[in-house]
């Protein structure tokens, strides 16, 4: 697992455990990854923080010119409905 895998694992799991921290992330994301980071996100870093439901999941391409690593080729696609392709997700 390289840093940045580390670093969003470790906000994923403060999420999972404070629901005032998830609203945060999904509020106010470079606010919240400074404050658990205790970094300052610079603002021309564009963070999308999504949550997945029953009905929706979504998968995360890597950028271009990034090999995919094993994690990455688990979760390469695009967002789809789970209800209308029977997604057991």
């Amino acid at each position: 697992m390289d840093q940045r895998e580390d670093l969003q694992t470790r906000v994923v799991a403060r999420a999972a455990r404070d629901s005032e921290f998830k609203a945060l992330l999904l509020s106010d994301p470079h606010k919240a990854i400074g404050q658990e980071l205790g970094i300052a996100v610079p603002s021309s870093v564009h963070i999308k923080v999504v949550e997945d439901t029953q009905e929706t999941a979504h998968l995360v391409l890597p950028s271009n010119g990034h090999a995919p690593s094993k994690k990455d080729t688990h979760t390469m696609g695009v967002t789809w409905s789970a209800q209308s392709n029977g997604c057991q997700c």
